[in-house]
């Protein structure tokens, strides 16, 4: 998270090491690998590639689940309600203030909204996503430029051009603001505890230097046929990530900003196979995050080890990765098949063992590996920003319920 998850897995692992998909892909091969695993008709050498469009047969809960039953509040702005409002030539105007939002006051409403984030809107982000330079400077999609520094991973990830580094920044400064990302662990979150228990991703602490949150991330486990059935989709999944991710790097690591850091991941990919890379849910939504983090949070991987690697990772992705990725991208790689004693005594080097489960070379032993101290401090927090709110934590009873009267109406 913050520096893992997929893309799909040749886009992931390049972008999750902190080097753009722009790199030359220059042999025939190179180019006939990568096609099997970016979409088809996505031009391999451009630096960013449009989300597919999902496949109608999906069910409406992949789609569209966040619509509230409350009518709005007619003070809201067009932007806090509109879902499909076309991208404006002009700034921004929300403030911090109004990333917020008040919440039902019945705490046992199970006809309660998934979403409490006004300014949530995943339609245009992935148009937005598609975005390249040109594009984001006629816009205007940038904030107003002030005296803060550029960051160093932006300008890393623009090759020291402090020209190019500082428009990406105040792009992505513009992206976050727009949508409210900055804000996502002040706002309700009342699905955290379904798409956690069919979404294994979790920070487990820091490495020993105190300096990069670590975490787990399994992949090819996301149940999102389970999901489905409960309401849930992209919309809320990818939300749920984002919010992870915000709290591994703000409130695990962070001093309530997303500074420099950049995160220790470790991606279990048992259980994964070829269809990862060839179409599904899984692959449309590696396809999202990938995007995101690949244009929005450059330099974002300290490193990444990959376990329980399935053979087609080492002949398909991870030759192609190679000849795209540099050097020193490829350092910070590593690829295991197992957690056997040659993972743990490279993990070993930088994560403390205590804080890790067993399954991964570590010590801690719980009955669900992702029920560590940081998992239940994440839970602590989106509880308490429901109370606040008067709100509960959705069960899947609750929704079942809510997609039953939803089918009376």
């Amino acid at each position: 998270m913050g520096g893992s998850c997929p893309k799909p897995l040749l886009k992931f692992f390049v972008t999750r090491a902190g080097v753009p998909i722009a790199a030359a892909h220059t042999s025939p091969l190179c180019k006939t690998m990568a096609s099997l695993l970016v979409q088809p008709h996505t031009v391999v050498e451009e630096t960013t590639v449009p989300v597919e469009k999902p496949d109608p047969k999906q069910t409406a809960g992949e789609t569209k689940t966040t619509a509230p039953v409350e009518k709005p509040d007619p003070k809201q702005t067009a932007e806090e309600t509109k879902t499909t409002a076309p991208v404006e030539d002009s700034k921004p105007k929300q403030t911090a203030g109004e990333t917020k939002t008040t919440a039902p006051a019945e705490k046992s409403n199970s006809m309660q909204q998934l979403l409490y984030a006004p300014q949530w809107n995943l339609e245009e982000m992935q148009l937005i996503l598609t975005y390249k330079r040109k594009d984001w400077e006629e816009k205007n999609c940038q904030i107003e430029d002030s005296d803060q520094p550029t960051p160093d991973r932006f300008l890393k990830a623009e090759k020291g051009n402090p020209d190019l580094a500082r428009s990406r920044w105040r792009y992505t400064m513009w992206f976050k603001e727009k949508f409210g990302l900055n804000h996502l662990l002040d706002l309700p979150h009342p699905l955290y505890e379904v798409i956690s228990k069919y979404y294994p991703c979790a920070f487990f602490g820091l490495t020993k230097d105190g300096k990069h949150p670590v975490s787990v991330e399994k992949v090819p486990s996301i149940n999102d046929v389970k999901l489905a059935e409960l309401g849930i989709g992209m919309n809320e999944i990818f939300y749920h990530y984002l919010w992870i991710t915000e709290y591994g790097y703000t409130r695990l690591a962070g001093d309530g900003t997303r500074g420099e850091l950049s995160g220790y991941a470790i991606t279990d990919l048992k259980g994964g196979s070829l269809s990862m890379a060839m179409g599904g849910f899984k692959r449309l939504y590696g396809n999202l995050v990938g995007s995101y983090f690949e244009m929005h949070e450059p330099e974002s991987s300290f490193k990444v080890d990959v376990i329980n690697a399935p053979g087609f990772f080492n002949w398909v992705v991870y030759p192609v990765v190679k000849l795209m990725a540099k050097k020193q991208t490829l350092a910070k790689i590593k690829v295991f098949s197992s957690s056997n004693k040659k993972f743990v005594a490279h993990i070993s080097k930088n994560v403390n063992l205590d804080e890790l489960p067993v399954e991964y070379g570590g010590t801690l032993k719980n009955d669900d590996c992702f029920k560590g101290v940081h998992s239940i401090n994440q839970h602590a927090l989106a509880t308490e920003v429901l109370n606040k709110h008067n709100l509960q934590m959705f069960t899947e009873e609750m929704l079942l319920e809510r997609l039953k009267n939803n089918s009376k109406q």
